[in-house]
């Protein structure tokens, strides 16, 4: 029987990207942030809310699909603790119906961070395709409160003028901050004795139809046939200005290593 996942992971590590080829295929779920401010604004009630994500958010065999980042996971808790004093991850997943969880990471956390950076300078957060765009969001969304969300997260004040100075100190404060979201991830799904299946962006968006394919066999949903759309449903926003970033970086940080220790 096909199991119902939450995708866990941190900002820019290629969650849209999966969570778009999974609701493409139309029997795996339709994952959104549900914990995502911009989506929980205006919502009271916790329980009636989750059974709004739960129908809105499965596909018509039963599956549901959610993403969460872990500081929407925190906040979440922090949220509604004074609420319900019982375990409240446990109650969103019997809610939900949960099983499963994808650890979704990016090996590249210089990238990821520069690819937040340049993201919360411009304020845009992908790149859809017409498929994508024409595709219903199953529940409404405030962009403005969640943005607020994400400023809130990293400390970063506001977006900027796009124009992407390189700012060291920004760009290794985000990458800090993102490794220490994986490393909280880590630390739950051990407290938890939580057995995760997890990916890897670099895999996702080099092999995307075998990566897939393999996370459609670990969810026990039925093989694709070869005939069907796996096309990445987004366009990729890396470009020559992230490499860029990436050389200055590496550079600046060799620099400042090499007059630290007197070299």
């Amino acid at each position: 029987m096909a199991e119902s996942y939450i995708i866990c992971t941190s900002p820019r590590s290629g969650s849209t990207l999966l969570s778009e080829m999974l609701a493409c295929a139309g029997d795996a779920g339709g994952p959104i942030e549900f914990l995502n401010r911009g989506y929980r604004d205006g919502h009271t009630d916790w329980t009636t809310y989750l059974e709004l994500v739960r129908r809105s958010c499965s596909s018509d065999n039963g599956v549901f699909g959610g993403k969460a980042h872990w500081y929407q996971l925190d906040e979440y808790i922090c949220d509604w603790a004074n609420i319900d004093s019982g375990d409240l991850f446990d109650a969103l997943c019997s809610s939900l119906g949960v099983h499963r969880f994808i650890w979704l990471r990016r090996a590249d956390v210089l990238r990821q961070a520069i690819s937040l950076y340049r993201a919360m300078i411009s304020s845009t957060w992908w790149l859809p395709t017409p498929s994508t765009l024409s595709r219903p969001r199953p529940l409404p969304y405030k962009p403005a409160v969640a943005l607020r969300q994400v400023v809130d997260a990293f400390h970063c004040g506001p977006a900027r003028e796009v124009e992407y100075p390189f700012d060291f100190e920004a760009i290794s404060h985000i990458a800090r901050v993102l490794e220490e979201q994986d490393l909280r991830w880590s630390e739950f799904f051990r407290d938890r004795a939580i057995l995760p299946i997890e990916l890897e962006y670099e895999a996702l968006v080099s092999f995307p139809a075998a990566t897939i394919g393999k996370l459609r066999r670990q969810l026990d949903l039925p093989e694709k046939r070869a005939e069907d759309d796996l096309t990445p449903p987004l366009h990729r926003q890396a470009d020559g200005m992230t490499d860029e970033l990436v050389h200055r970086f590496i550079s600046e940080r060799r620099r400042r290593t090499q007059a630290t220790s007197g070299t």
